[in-house]
C-alpha cells in the first residue's frame, strides 16, 4: 500500500497528508474513501490472520495479532539465523545459527569447509557444526552420527581397533565372545551351564554342572524301611531296604509274605534278598531252614516264603532290593 498519489483532489504536500495553511494558500489534504478502506482492510487482514475476530471497540487487536503471528520462543533475541554462502574462515557476531549451503570442493578439498553445514555460534565464534561429509555420513563436529554403510565387519569387531564404524548388536556379541575365553582347568574364562542331557551323557568337558544338576534325581529316605535313589547321571539306581514279618502256622508248611516297597521302581526291580532278622517260632528260638523268593520281583512289591521244620511261629525278615 502507499499514499493515495493517484487520487485526484487529495491535496498531498510533498507526497504526504497535510492540515493545510490558508495564509499560504495550502489546502488541507482529503482522505479518499478508497484509501481509507484499503488501509482498514490491510489492518483487518492481520487481525483475522491471527485467528481473532475484528472488534470495533478494541484498540489493542493489531498489536496482539502481530505478537501472535511472530515466530519466537521466550524473549526475542537480537541474534538471527543467517543463510550464508560457503565462505570459510568467517565468524558471525550477530548470528546464533549459520546455515551454509554446499560449496564445490576446490583443489580436491574434502573437509567440512566445503560441506553443507549448520553451525552453532556462541559469543560470535563457531562452536560446533552439524555437517555431511563426502562419504554421505552425518557428523557432529568430527564424530560420525549417521552412516549409510553396513557398519563394522566381524573382523573389525573382534579386533577392537576401529574407531569410526558403528556396531550392531550382533557385532557387539561377537566382540565379547572373541574377548572372553573358554574356561578350562588352567584358563580362567567363561563356561556355559550344562543341560540335563549333557550331565546324563557325561561326555561334555566344556560346561559346568550346578548343584541343582548334581542333585537332579537324587533322593534319600532313612529309617527301618527306606531307600537311596541315585541321580540319572549315575545310572538312576535305587536301593531299598526294609523289614517284613511272616507267620508260619504249621511245621514244614511254606508261608508266603509280600514286601511293598517304600518307593515304587520307575523302571524295574533287578533283584531282591531276604535274611532272618530275629529268632522265631513257638519257642522263640527257632532258626528258619528255608527263605526263598516267591518268583520275579515286581516294580511295587516282592514276595518271599519261609518254612521251618522245628516249630511254627512269626519270623521277621530283613529285605533288600535294587532296581532303577
Amino acid at each position: 500500500m502507499d499514499y493515495p498519489k493517484s487520487e485526484p483532489g487529495v491535496a498531498l504536500l510533498n507526497g504526504k497528508f497535510t492540515d493545510g495553511n490558508p495564509l499560504l494558500g495550502i489546502p488541507a489534504s482529503r482522505d479518499p474513501a478508497k484509501w481509507a478502506n484499503d488501509v482498514t482492510d490491510e489492518l483487518l487482514a492481520v487481525i483475522s490472520a491471527s485467528g481473532a475476530e475484528p472488534d470495533e471497540a478494541s484498540t489493542a487487536q493489531l498489536l496482539a495479532a502481530i505478537k501472535a503471528l511472530s515466530l519466537k520462543v521466550g524473549t526475542i533475541s537480537d541474534q538471527r539465523p543467517v543463510l550464508v554462502s560457503p565462505t570459510t574462515g568467517q565468524t558471525y557476531a550477530d548470528s546464533a545459527l549459520e546455515i551454509r549451503e554446499a560449496q564445490a570442493a576446490a583443489a580436491g578439498g574434502t573437509t567440512d569447509d566445503y560441506a553443507p553445514a549448520m553451525t552453532f555460534h556462541w559469543g560470535g565464534l563457531a562452536a560446533i557444526r552439524l555437517w555431511m561429509g563426502v562419504d554421505s555420513a552425518l557428523r557432529w563436529g568430527t564424530a560420525r552420527v549417521q552412516t549409510t554403510d553396513t557398519g563394522a565387519t566381524q573382523a573389525q569387531a573382534e579386533a577392537g581397533t576401529n574407531t569410526t564404524a558403528w556396531m550392531s548388536p550382533l557385532r557387539v556379541f561377537q566382540a565379547i565372545a572373541k574377548a572372553v575365553a573358554q574356561a578350562t582347568e588352567t584358563v580362567l574364562g567363561m563356561a556355559k551351564v550344562a543341560t540335563s542331557a549333557q550331565v546324563n551323557a557325561g561326555t561334555d568337558d566344556a560346561t559346568i554342572v550346578t548343584p541343582k544338576k548334581l542333585r537332579l534325581g537324587f533322593a534319600f529316605y532313612p529309617g527301618a524301611n527306606g531307600y537311596i535313589a541315585l541321580p540319572s547321571w549315575l545310572g538312576g539306581f535305587i536301593f531299598q531296604w526294609g523289614r517284613i514279618t511272616i507267620t508260619q502256622t504249621a511245621v514244614n508248611s511254606p508261608v508266603f509274605g509280600n514286601w511293598n516297597y517304600t518307593l515304587a521302581f520307575p523302571g524295574s526291580c533287578f533283584a531282591t534278598w531276604a535274611f532272618q532278622h530275629t529268632l522265631g517260632g513257638s519257642s522263640g528260638g527257632s532258626l528258619l531252614e528255608r527263605i526263598c523268593g516267591g518268583g520275579e520281583p515286581g516294580a511295587t512289591q516282592a514276595s518271599f516264603y519261609i518254612a521251618d521244620a522245628d516249630a511254627p511261629g512269626s519270623y521277621t525278615l530283613r529285605v533288600f532290593a535294587i532296581g532303577n
